[in-house]
């Protein structure tokens, strides 16, 4: 019994020994795994784009902010309004990383707390009718806190028209308008019930000939066509519309005023197509009124102001081309081809801002119609030198004649006479020549 005793002890000791060793290293690790597990974030956790999924807090702040650096070098918001578009400033956005990081749901996806005074400065600048009274500026302010707090990199474009309380009165303003007396001009009117209102959508190019088959008005005569052509030109000239295709005639038609005449031709390929480039829908709507067509243009109201101006007109005088016919008297004349004057002239848009002030001046055409001479046919003119000397050979003719009819007797009389009188003519001259010359030994003086 007394030997058992010291090996009971000696295990007791070990086993104490054992315990205390692995209650210190296993209850260390133990105790580390459950701290970490309660400061870390559990699966699915995002903070904008970011995944902080079994990340602590300070590793989470410092993804956050590695991913906004690059956000910031990286994103840009455009803020559009009718024709201007200003850069939004997102270094003006201030970001509280570690509020957000402190305050993250676990397993959910969380936006970055953000927050900015420069909406306001922002719509300021970009027009002063940017209002609260048309405007929902609460929204337009939250829009872009939004886009920031996401932290997703991209090029981001925002339109204040998307804002707007009121949409359907300001889609109703009539921009420009053309009036057409159908009495001073050869308009097809059985064709008016077919001319229906059409829109000209957003960013996209408009083709008159498109649509000319769209409302079955494809087999429309051609002068018809070209007064519409013509028109609907002279309506969109004062906006901001690209005109990208347009032919005039080789002669200015009487229904047209120089500069804005736009002809199009099927058979030969001959389109009217301008694009409108905002971000807003225009509709041509026609609308005819006793012997008048009004032709007007709607939609949103341009920031700008488009004023179109002419220069350097000129007229050239025809010339006067003369053909003759000898089936025609000297007396008669003719007009084959009247004679028309030729015009020019240059055509330029003006751009004015909301001050007033001019922005560019941008030439839209420069139109020449040469002129149309004059061709007259007229009578052969006998010269009156020529009829006197036919009438003097007639004499002539006539006097040999009478001559031949005489004597052989009056024949020789005449030769003797006439040899007679060559010889007085001689001695004539001979004494004028002496006495011309003078004397043998006169010096020449």
């Amino acid at each position: 019994m007394g030997n058992k005793q010291p090996v009971k002890l000696f295990l007791v000791m070990i086993f104490s020994t054992a315990f205390i060793f692995s209650f210190s290293h296993f209850g260390v690790s133990a105790y580390d795994a459950m701290m970490n597990k309660s400061n870390s974030f559990d699966k699915g956790t995002f903070i904008g784009t970011v995944d902080i999924s079994g990340k602590t807090k300070s590793e989470a702040m410092r993804m956050v902010d590695e991913q906004l650096t690059m956000w910031l070098n990286e994103t840009t918001i455009s803020v559009h309004f009718k024709e201007k578009i200003n850069e939004f400033d997102v270094h003006a956005i201030h970001f509280d990383i570690e509020k957000t990081v402190n305050n993250a749901q676990q397993g959910k996806k969380n936006k970055l707390m953000v927050t900015t005074d420069e909406v306001r400065v922002l719509l300021e600048e970009l027009s002063p009718t940017i209002t609260a009274d048309d405007y929902n500026i609460e929204k337009i302010n939250s829009e872009i806190l939004n886009l920031a707090s996401s932290l997703q990199i991209e090029h981001f474009n925002l339109k204040i028209e998307d804002f707007l309380l009121d949409t359907a009165s300001q889609n109703k303003q009539v921009i420009n308008q053309v009036t057409l007396d159908l009495n001073t001009i050869d308009f097809d009117e059985k064709y008016m019930e077919q001319l229906k209102d059409f829109d000209i959508e957003p960013s996209s190019q408009f083709s008159l000939l498109s649509q000319m088959d769209d409302l079955g008005l494809g087999n429309t005569s051609s002068e018809t066509m070209n007064i519409i052509a013509s028109s609907i030109y002279e309506l969109i000239l004062p906006t901001n519309f690209l005109v990208i295709e347009r032919h005039i005639s080789e002669n200015l038609p009487a229904y047209a005023k120089l500069g804005y005449e736009a002809k199009v031709n099927p058979e030969m390929d001959m389109d009217f197509i301008f694009m409108n480039e905002n971000d807003g829908s225009y509709k041509v709507s026609f609308e005819k009124t006793n012997s008048n067509l009004a032709i007007s243009l709607k939609g949103p109201s341009f920031l700008n102001q488009y004023k179109i101006i002419e220069k350097d007109e000129k007229t050239f005088k025809p010339k006067t081309i003369v053909q003759f016919n000898p089936q025609l008297s000297p007396i008669e004349k003719s007009v084959k081809t009247e004679g028309k004057e030729g015009r020019f002239v240059r055509v330029y848009r003006e751009t004015y801002d909301e001050k007033g002030e001019r922005l560019k001046e941008e030439k839209m055409s420069e139109d020449f119609y040469p002129p149309v001479h004059q061709v007259e046919v007229r009578g052969l003119i006998k010269d009156e030198s020529t009829s006197s000397t036919e009438n003097h050979d007639r004499a002539d003719e006539l006097e040999n004649k009478t001559s031949q009819s005489t004597n052989d007797a009056d024949i020789n009389q005449t030769d003797n006479e006439e040899e007679s009188a060559h010889q007085e003519t001689q001695e004539v001259n001979a004494n004028n020549d002496n006495d011309l010359w003078g004397k043998p030994n006169e010096t020449f003086k």
